[in-house]
Formats: C-alpha cells, sequence, structure tokens
C-alpha cells in the first residue's frame, strides 16, 4: 500500500496553500509532482558518475559481471557476518529446472576461482557457457544473423578461449591483434561477418579477464576484513540468490530490498555488473548504498515494496520538492505519480537520445569502463548527448588552468577522455599525479596509456611513496624499467618494516639506488604455491623468507591486479606458467 494517509495529515492551510499555487502556474497537484520529480532525476540523468572504490569492490564488480549471465543485470554483496554472496538479478526465471541450472553453473565457476588443478579444459567449459549466455543476451540479433545455435556459438567461444589462454599473450594484445590470425580469417571463411566476431571476441576478452582478476585475487595475501570475508565466501561457495521482488525489479534494488529487511543495508557495497540506472542511483543514494556509479541513462523502472512503503526512504528517493507534492495528492493520484515516475518518460533527456538514436535503457554501461561508457557501444564523437555529460565544463577548465598539462598529455599520446576522466576525479588528485617528472615518463613510455595507469595506480594505492619514486633522481626508471623499480623498492621497505627500521631516516630508494650498482642483496626465491619467482629483498640481519616473500608477493599483486593494461600474476604468459605445472593442459 501506498501512503493512503498522507494527505490526511496534511493542514488545511497547507492543502490551501498547495492548491494555489497549483492554480497560479496552471499545473494540477499531479503536474506539479511530474514537474519536479523530472527536475529532480535530471541531475542524475545528465551525468555519468565514476566513484572510486576498493580492491575487493572492483572484484564484486568482476563477479557480479560474470554471474550476469543472461539476466539483464546482476548485483553482488558480501554478508560480512555470515560470509555469504548475495546475488540477485534483473530478471528471475521461473522452473525449479533453470534454477538448479543457475545454481549449479555457479558453483562450477566459484570452484574455478580457487581449484589450482583445474585443467584447461574444464576452465574453457564452464566459461564458455558463461560467455555464451551474455552474448545472446546482449548481442542476440547478431547471433540470428548469423545462424549460429547456442551449442556452435558454445563451441566457436571455446576455440576464443584456447587461442587466448594457450598463446601465452595478455589479454588486450589478444584481443586487439585477433583480427590478424589465421584463426580469425579461418572463422571469417566459416560465413561469420567482422562485426558479429569482433563483437565476440570483445565479450570473450572481458569476462576471461574478470575471471583471470578474480582467480589472481584469490591466490593474494588478504589485509582487509572485506578481502577476507569475500575469499571466504567463494572458496567456501557460500551464496544466496535473492528472488523475492517484482519480476521487473533491478538487480540493485532486489538486492537492497534483502539487505534492508536484514538491517545490513546502509553502508554496503554492491558490486553491479552495469552502472546503475538514473533511477536506482537516486535511489542507493538516498538509502547511503555504494556503487562504482551511475550510467546516467534511464528506463522503465520498478519502485520497490521496501521504498514504496517507508515514508521516509520514498522521501528520501522523490527529493523534499517532489516528496511534498506526492504528499498533497489522493491515494488513485499518487498510483498516476508511481506509473509516471517509474517510466523513463520521467526523464528530461529521453526525447533528445531517441533522436539520436540512443537507447535509453538501463544497464547499458559496463562498470569497469571509464566513466561509464560501455567498450562495446560505438559512441561517435559527434553525438551531443556523448558530450553534454560533464566533460565539456573539464575540458574547458582544463584548457584555462592546466593548458600546458593538457597539451603535454596529449603529445604523449593520451587520449582526450581518459584525461578528463582523470582530472574529473579531483583537480588536486590531477596536479599530485600530472607533474614533469611523470610527464617525462609518459613520453619515453612504449605505450604513454599504460604508464598513466601505472602512475594513477601507484598514486592511489601508494600516495605517500609516489614523490620518492617518481621523482627518480637517479634516472632508475628510465634504466630499468618502472616495474621493476617499484618492486624492489616496496620488497626493500617490508624488509626494513619487519625490522623496525625508521623508513624515513633509511630511504629504500637509496639503497634500491645503491643495489642497482652492486645487485647485491637481492634474489630470487621459488613460490611453490603459483610456481612463479618473485624478488625478495635479503637484508644483513635477514627479514625472514616467509614475511618478505608474502610481502613482496601482496604488494606486487595488490600493486598490479587492477590496472586494466597491467601485468596480472594469471594474466597472459604467467597465466600460461602456471596451468603448464599445475594444470592437465
Amino acid at each position: 500500500m501506498f501512503p493512503s494517509k498522507l494527505a490526511e495529515t496534511k493542514t488545511l492551510s497547507s492543502t490551501i496553500e498547495s492548491q494555489s499555487s497549483s492554480a497560479a502556474n496552471g499545473l494540477s497537484n499531479l503536474g506539479l509532482f511530474k514537474q519536479s520529480f523530472k527536475k529532480h532525476i535530471g541531475e542524475a540523468t545528465k551525468t555519468r558518475v565514476m566513484n572510486k572504490v576498493s580492491r575487493a569492490e572492483r572484484r564484486l564488480d568482476a563477479l557480479a559481471r560474470i554471474l550476469e549471465q543472461n539476466f539483464i543485470c546482476a548485483a553482488v554483496a558480501v554478508d560480512a557476518e555470515d560470509k555469504r554472496l548475495l546475488i540477485a538479478t534483473n530478471n528471475i526465471h521461473s522452473g525449479s529446472r533453470r534454477q538448479n541450472k543457475t545454481t549449479e553453473l555457479i558453483n562450477d565457476f566459484l570452484a574455478l576461482l580457487t581449484n589450482t588443478k583445474a585443467c584447461i579444459e574444464s576452465i574453457n567449459e564452464v566459461l564458455a557457457k558463461i560467455i555464451q549466455l551474455n552474448f545472446y543476451q546482449e548481442f542476440r540479433y547478431l547471433a540470428t544473423q548469423a545462424e549460429i545455435s547456442r551449442p556452435d556459438l558454445e563451441a566457436l567461444i571455446t576455440e576464443l578461449l584456447n587461442s587466448l589462454f594457450e598463446g601465452g599473450d595478455k589479454v588486450i594484445p589478444w584481443r586487439d591483434g585477433f583480427a590478424n590470425t589465421e584463426l580469425y580469417q579461418e572463422i571469417i571463411n566459416r560465413g561469420y561477418t567482422t562485426n558479429f566476431l569482433n563483437k565476440l571476441v570483445d565479450r570473450t576478452a572481458r569476462l576471461a579477464r574478470d575471471f583471470i582478476k578474480l582467480r589472481s585475487y584469490m591466490h593474494s595475501a588478504s589485509y582487509s576484513e572485506a578481502d577476507r570475508a569475500l575469499k571466504t565466501a567463494i572458496s567456501k561457495k557460500r551464496f544466496t540468490i535473492i528472488r523475492e521482488g517484482a519480476k521487473k525489479v533491478h538487480a540493485e534494488m532486489r538486492l537492497s530490498s534483502h539487505l534492508a529487511e536484514n538491517n545490513k543495508l546502509v553502508g554496503t557495497y554492491i558490486g553491479v555488473s552495469k552502472l546503475c540506472c538514473s533511477h536506482c542511483g537516486l535511489a542507493v543514494e538516498s538509502l547511503q548504498v555504494r556503487t562504482r556509479g551511475v550510467h546516467g541513462r534511464s528506463s522503465d523502472w520498478v519502485l520497490p515494496k521496501f521504498m514504496r512503503e517507508s515514508e521516509r526512504r520514498l522521501r528520501g528517493f522523490l527529493g523534499m520538492p517532489s516528496h511534498e507534492h506526492f504528499d498533497s495528492l489522493h491515494e488513485a493520484q499518487q498510483r498516476k505519480a508511481v506509473e509516471f515516475l517509474e517510466s523513463k518518460n520521467a526523464s528530461p533527456y529521453v526525447k533528445q537520445d531517441i533522436r539520436h538514436g540512443r537507447r535509453m535503457q538501463a544497464d547499458t554501461s559496463d562498470s569497469d569502463d571509464a566513466y561509464g561508457v560501455d567498450e562495446f557501444e560505438e559512441i561517435c564523437e559527434d553525438d551531443p548527448y556523448h558530450w553534454q555529460l560533464g566533460q565539456v565544463a573539464a575540458v574547458r577548465e582544463l584548457k584555462r588552468y592546466y593548458f600546458s598539462d593538457l597539451e603535454q598529455l596529449l603529445e604523449c599520446g593520451i587520449e582526450l577522455d581518459e584525461i578528463v576522466a582523470l582530472y574529473r576525479e579531483g583537480s588536486s588528485r590531477f596536479q599530485s599525479i600530472v607533474r614533469p617528472k611523470a610527464i617525462s615518463l609518459l613520453e619515453d613510455a612504449d605505450n604513454a596509456t599504460e604508464m598513466l595507469e601505472k602512475l594513477i595506480e601507484l598514486y592511489d594505492e601508494h600516495e605517500c611513496d609516489y614523490d620518492v619514486i617518481v621523482s627518480d633522481p637517479d634516472d632508475l626508471i628510465r634504466a630499468h624499467g618502472f616495474d621493476d623499480v617499484c618492486e624492489r623498492y616496496f620488497a626493500v621497505r617490508a624488509a626494513r618494516n619487519s625490522e623496525c627500521h625508521d623508513s624515513e631516516s633509511d630511504n629504500p630508494y637509496a639503497t634500491i639506488a645503491a643495489d642497482y650498482l652492486s645487485e647485491n642483496g637481492w634474489q630470487y626465491t621459488e613460490n611453490s604455491s603459483d610456481s612463479a619467482n618473485r624478488i625478495c629483498y635479503k637484508s644483513d640481519s635477514d627479514c625472514g623468507d616467509c614475511y618478505s616473500e608474502e610481502y613482496a608477493r601482496f604488494e606486487s599483486d595488490e600493486f598490479y591486479s587492477d590496472s586494466d593494461e597491467q601485468p596480472d600474476p594469471c594474466d597472459s604468459d604467467e597465466f600460461t606458467e602456471m596451468f603448464s605445472s599445475q594444470c592437465r593442459i
């Protein structure tokens, strides 16, 4: 039931005032509500928002993308108390047979993340099923045009996965260079279009990389409660699929409803397979729930029961002006008001996007892409909507206040969108990351975009060490490489910490500068858990094999695992090497 008693509790004077205002504007109370809410939701719809989140939270997003399958959108949270995954989706498939298949596939996937003895064939079998379901949902028209059955599509995806995992390339280079391979031409010769195959390669690379990152994460050290809760839930395969709520309730709202009923809602992070629509964006903000961000579009939506029946939650969602108008409506008009706010017509940007051929459906933006733009959409630079997403103002500010930095970054080959995305996360952060020495590193790098991502990752994870490493007075990075310098630096710092040294008076940079000349004190240790060689710094007093080795491993894994195109312990040739020694290839 809607709050039917709300209108009765209004005083006579407020009712007369509302009616007078309505008459003055030539609008009914319902019209005033629509006008007010349209303005309210427009503030969320006109921009794409990306929130800064932790490594564990990014892994929840990756897990949500994997578990989306063909459910339009998936949302995943961790019950920290029970150490259990809570999974919700937009669609709820009826029938116990389909539910059992979904549960079985989730079980199989979670098992792969911790089973170091899983063979390549087992991995490809599970991933191919997941990617097939996801691709058929997102690109059904292409699959229909290609006249390919689901089993044949799954077999084709398996071929792509074999090419990726057995070829030894990293995911991104594999994706970008696949069109030049014999297998690509062979598949085209079977009668498939380049558009179909390119989309399939993109989606395969996206979900395979999510799997690699999750598997790497599961075998890295845990230094937070969030890490431990997520890893325990995955390793023990503890999960609950949330099915309550109407069929068309969005995944974030279905999961929020469950959390609210158990008093675990506020402050919870919900991993999403796609960024929130504007309706869900308003809702999670009012509920004090955290997500990766909002993609800035609107669609038909369902107001969840737990919000509809709570005046406090409804007021938070509608905003004070809209709620006051809603409060003045009688029950029948309130139903009409809800019908309006649940529709995509509540957004002031719908007509504009339809005119430019942009669908205003929710769940169209990948939650792991820069400021919410789906990497599989073709977004033209001449699309007015694309440049109304808060970027124009940012570009103007960059040209006015940071023209020199902007010009140098562009000359290094950094795309304008990437520069704008970095700037919009904070001008002070932009200034801290982009400094003369950092520009020099970008100029010297073979791939400036990759180097910028490394610099951002270093700043976000180790802000206190950023200046020391990037200033690099001895040009160690130019001589020995950014990755090697960082790895040695943090290995020295870990050893010093274990020996209770004063890190301020005993600078790790000075130590590694001297060691590059002598190469004394460095050795490689064999880690039997993943057969990967890791640098470990051995001081005169011996920091202890296990502690230093594990700490160096943790620093390395944490530092690199989330940079989209950076070395990952389970990505590329290391991934293949691991399977060579531990899997039955």
